[in-house]
């Protein structure tokens, strides 16, 4: 049996969609990863479809032609999304000190798994890095070194990533209680007064809901934790999960990356071990709806009764 030194391993999460989850394998197959784990949510009882659906996706698994060692992990009942990736994670990390995360929907372009072998070991020499990310929404004309294959940013990913056993094993698993361990004045040190604000609407809408996602909730931890991520400079993810048949994500949101790149050696470092603050101002306007005007509508709804709602988070990439 092959195996692949030079790529790390690969949690591929998996529900009820087959045909996403075959173009996500002939992705990953052309990426040769090391070893490849698949945790998948068993089918929901009052969904006609789903157990034909989830026996299909196992079939594709199953016909694959692999060419590393394949370790699989069905849970035989429904757990919900957040329960069944974070299950699906655990399960992981007990296994792997380091590893990259794909959803069924998530295809990597060529070379995306060489580059993630390169990130998750620069990361691992910086003891404030936490994850990694091969999804980029922001064009070159907002990174500050747009030569470098990355860049440090505060704003991690769910989409083709990657992280460490101690930092996932270390987060916490509900955004329920976040001020306690994430408080208001840490945002504000982070990103200034309307990040604070915007972040804690969207984190407070989360925990409000008692959210079925998991990513707001990692994303909070790694700045609890006082961690950034290394991002890929060009998107080496294509999601071909905006269909019907999603559990959220209907539609590209209007920031969606446009191109689909591949990455190949040499790894070009960035000069600077700073996070790149122009390519994160760009993100937290355009793809979190960071500004003053926000804060300011966000500021007034929390202090008249009944405005609260309207302006609820909305979801970002979920």
């Amino acid at each position: 049996m092959h195996m692949h030194a030079a790529t790390p391993p690969v949690l591929l999460v998996v529900f009820n969609r087959p045909e996403q989850t075959r173009l996500t394998i002939e992705a990953l197959l052309r990426e040769r990863p090391a070893r490849v784990y698949v945790s998948g949510d068993g089918p929901r009882a009052h969904v006609p479809t789903d157990a034909e659906q989830v026996a299909a996706v196992w079939a594709v698994i199953a016909a694959a032609p692999w060419q590393c060692e394949v370790v699989t992990n069905p849970f035989p009942e429904n757990l919900g999304l957040a329960r069944a990736v974070r299950g699906g994670l655990d399960w992981f990390f007990a296994a792997e000190e380091r590893g990259v995360i794909v959803e069924d929907d998530v295809e990597l372009g060529v070379g995306a798994l060489a580059l993630a072998a390169h990130l998750l070991d620069d990361g691992a020499r910086d003891r404030r890095i936490g994850s990694i990310s091969l999804f980029n929404t922001i064009g070159l004309d907002h990174v500050s070194e747009p030569a470098a294959s990355y860049r440090r940013s505060m704003f991690s990913s769910s989409q083709g990533w990657g992280t460490y056993a101690s930092a996932w094993q270390a987060s916490p698993r509900t955004l329920r209680d976040w001020r306690e361990w994430l408080p208001v004045a840490h945002l504000r040190a982070l990103g200034g007064w309307a990040f604070a604000s915007r972040w804690s609407d969207i984190l407070d809408s989360d925990a409000h809901e008692q959210s079925a996602t998991w990513d707001f909730t990692w994303q909070a931890a790694l700045w609890a934790a006082g961690l950034d991520t290394l991002v890929a400079n060009r998107n080496l993810v294509r999601n071909s999960g905006f269909t019907e048949t999603a559990t959220f994500s209907f539609g590209e949101p209007d920031w969606w990356p446009t191109a689909f790149e591949q990455w190949a050696e040499p790894l070009v470092r960035p000069t600077s071990p700073a996070r790149d603050a122009r390519a994160d101002a760009w993100e937290g306007r355009q793809r979190y709806g960071v500004s003053s005007s926000a804060a300011l509508r966000s500021s007034l709804a929390r202090r008249v009764p009944g405005l609260a709602s309207a302006y609820r988070a909305r979801r970002y990439g979920a």
